[in-house]
This record gives structure tokens, C-alpha cells and sequence, in this order.
């Protein structure tokens, strides 16, 4: 609160924070459900303020935020610069949102619905170009880390086509002598390219149940062929050394029947859940999370919030720990599943385990701030980050920069 009257100096605490500095920490914090409610129309178009030294203050920001204001140009929309970034729904409105509270972009009109069809069409019409030509734009990765490229129309329709004559080594693309390391590495380079999360370009929305029929089937050969006991009973029946036209005729459409009704089942359970653990009773918000996850899963994201709702109830954190190591294991990418999962072994005393947790979390999000903020808070060290020296006789002999 602001109270009028001379300031109270016996009392005031300097702390070395700025004013920015406070913002992007509080929009850090945020959830989907009040930057989606805060937020315009997705048909509202945003454009830059110029103003320099506006420029300068936020120069300090996180190259997602830099990403997300190069796309705001004025005549692109909310749904558009969402599509154009590669950083998700979540992230690019997360940054839209920074943006609009540290007043280097504001809303300028809104798009007719006819407008907004013509974007999409000559959206679609540039990455149809783009894909022809072998052009389409990845998202950039440090030097030396690979970055998985999403899967393309043409594979999609290939892989989701192919899936009834294939058994689960084939499903994954690997050999029926292949070590557990490499099922792992083989199911995350799937999950990648074919996660349906990557793939938010409403020019792709007809493929999206092709996509969630794709994962579905490769979470589930990764589910047997990840397990050795699993793995050894699918050899024992013989299922490998069949040839591909001795399986039972199925059509690639089943996946997706199959997963749609199941889906649609566990979405209900999960906005139950949501709605329990919002007003405090974890117990029943966990019984629903833990339905939405056996009937669907491959949503991380069900694990995800079984997890925290199990964290909240005493004796149960040994289930929480499975939970959010499921989510990370469905999608590697998230960086909240590790915090979450590295402040549940904080908690009990596993510091240790929660350091390693978050070098796995930097190894997939080298960028994330919060990430590495976790790291120090936790008394680890960053990779590759140089450590000040302090003390005494450090200060003492500083060289003068």
C-alpha cells in the first residue's frame, strides 16, 4: 500500500532490486489461467512502443522475451505471434504479458475474423514454401546442443500411416539387441518431433489427432520395451519375429478412436481435479488426477498436477515423486515438472537429488533463468558458469576492471 507522509528513514532497508527487476520476477510466478484471463483477444493486434530508454532498461531480459518483441511488428496478432515463435502457447503469452507490464508493447486493433483467415492461409502457404525448399526455421540451440526439429506434414502422414504393420521396436526405429539407454534416447527423440504440444500452427490443427495417435503409440512401446520384465515377456511371445503381414488387420484410424473416447473421459476427471485442488482438497483432486492418468497416459500434464496434489498430503510424497517423474519422462521439456520435482526433495532433505534434478532440467532449458536461480538457491553451481571469488582478500586484490 502507498501512505502519504514524510518516509519513515529509521526504517527503510535498502535492497540492491530495481523496479524492473521486481516485475519480471512477480510475472515469473504467474499461472496460465490469469495471463490467459489478463489477456486481450487472441485476435487483438500488439505493436512496440518506441521509446529508447525504455529499450535500454529491458535489454536485460531473457532472449524468449527478445524473440517474442521481434515478432511484434503492428500487424501480427496475439494467435500469430504465438504460432511464429516456437516457444508455446504458455511462454509466448507469458512474454506478451512482460512485455505489456514493462510498457514496451501495447494493443493496438483487432483482426475481423476474415482477416484473420486470410493470415492463416498465408501462413500456411510460407511454411508449405518453406518445407518444400528444406527452409523451415528451428528454433537456435547453444553451440554444440542439438535441438530435435519437429516433424513435418509429410512425416506425420507417413509415420501415423505405417503405425498397424509395425511392432514396438519398429515403432521406436530400433533394433531388437538395443540397450535401455538407447530405448530411452529413441522414445525422447520421438517424443520431440511428434509431441503434439510442438505443433500449435493452426495450419496443423487437422493433423493434431494423427499426432496424439503417433504418441500414443510410441509412450506405449516405450512403456514395454523400457521395462526389462515387460520387454523380456513381449520377446517370449514371439511377437518380434513375426513379418508384417501376419499381424491382425487393424486400421491406423483405431489408435486414434481408441485414444479419442478415453481422452475425452479423462479430460472430464481432470477438471475436477482442478477444480478440488483449487479450493484446498488435495485428496480428492489426487483420486481425479490419478484417473485422468490411467486413461490417458500420455498427458503429462495429468501426472504433473497428481503430483502436486500429493505433495500437499502428509505420508503420500513418495507418490509424488513417481508422478512428476512420470510428467518429466512424457515430456523432458517443461521446466516447472523439475522444480517442482526438485522442491519436493528439498523439502525432505535431498538436496543432492534436487541439484541433480535441476542440471537436468539446464540440460534441456539452458537458457532458463529460473532454472539456474533454483540451482544456487539449492547451494549448487551452475555448468559452465564462472564463480566470483569473495572474501577478505579477494576484495582486496580485485584487479580494477
Amino acid at each position: 500500500r502507498f501512505d502519504n507522509g514524510p518516509l519513515p528513514l529509521a526504517e527503510i532497508i535498502p535492497l540492491p532490486v530495481s523496479t524492473l527487476e521486481m516485475i519480471i520476477e512477480g510475472v515469473r510466478g504467474l499461472d496460465w489461467q490469469l495471463v490467459r484471463k489478463t489477456l486481450p483477444s487472441l485476435k487483438t493486434v500488439f505493436r512496440p512502443v518506441a521509446d529508447q530508454a525504455l529499450a535500454v532498461q529491458t535489454a536485460r531480459l531473457e532472449q524468449d522475451y527478445h524473440a517474442v518483441l521481434s515478432l511484434v511488428d503492428g500487424t501480427r496478432s496475439l494467435e500469430e505471434i504465438c504460432s511464429l515463435s516456437g516457444l508455446g502457447d504458455f511462454n509466448t503469452l507469458k512474454a506478451v504479458y512482460m512485455l505489456l507490464a514493462l510498457n514496451r508493447v501495447e494493443q493496438g486493433g483487432v483482426k475481423t475474423d476474415a482477416e484473420m483467415q486470410r493470415s492463416r492461409e498465408a501462413q500456411a502457404l510460407r511454411e508449405r514454401t518453406a518445407a518444400g525448399a528444406g527452409q523451415k526455421r528451428e528454433p537456435q540451440a547453444d553451440a554444440g546442443q542439438e535441438v530435435e526439429p519437429a516433424a513435418t506434414r509429410e512425416m506425420i502422414e507417413k509415420t501415423f500411416a505405417a503405425l498397424p504393420g509395425q511392432n514396438n521396436y519398429q515403432i521406436l526405429g530400433v533394433a531388437v539387441d538395443v540397450t535401455e539407454t538407447e530405448i530411452k534416447k529413441a522414445f525422447l527423440r520421438l517424443a520431440k518431433a511428434y509431441h503434439p504440444d510442438r505443433h500449435i500452427d493452426p495450419a496443423m490443427g487437422d493433423l493434431k489427432e494423427k499426432l496424439e495417435g503417433i504418441f500414443t503409440a510410441v509412450y506405449g512401446a516405450y512403456q514395454t520395451l523400457g521395462d526389462p520384465a515387460q520387454r523380456r515377456e513381449y520377446d517370449r511371445t514371439g511377437a518380434v519375429k513375426k513379418e508384417a503381414g501376419q499381424y491382425e488387420e487393424k486400421r491406423a484410424e483405431e489408435y486414434v478412436e481408441n485414444y479419442a473416447a478415453k481422452a475425452k473421459r479423462a479430460s472430464t476427471y481432470f477438471k475436477a481435479g482442478m477444480k478440488d485442488f483449487s479450493t484446498g482438497n488435495f485428496w480428492g483432486a489426487a483420486d481425479s488426477f490419478a484417473s485422468a492418468t490411467r486413461l490417458d497416459p500420455v498427458k503429462a500434464e495429468y501426472f504433473y498436477h497428481c503430483g502436486l496434489s500429493l505433495m500437499r498430503i502428509p505420508r503420500r510424497r513418495h507418490e509424488a515423486e513417481e508422478n512428476l517423474q512420470k510428467a518429466i519422462e512424457i515430456d523432458p521439456l517443461k521446466p516447472d515438472y523439475y522444480l517442482e520435482l526438485g522442491t519436493l526433495y528439498l523439502t525432505t532433505g535431498l538436496k543432492t537429488k534436487a541439484i541433480d534434478v535441476y542440471n537436468a532440467a539446464l540440460h534441456e532449458n539452458p537458457d532458463s533463468e529460473r532454472i539456474k536461480e533454483a540451482i544456487r538457491a539449492a547451494g549448487g553451481e551452475v555448468l559452465g558458469e564462472k564463480k566470483e571469488k569473495t572474501g577478505r582478500f579477494a576484495k582486496m586484490f580485485k584487479k580494477d576492471e
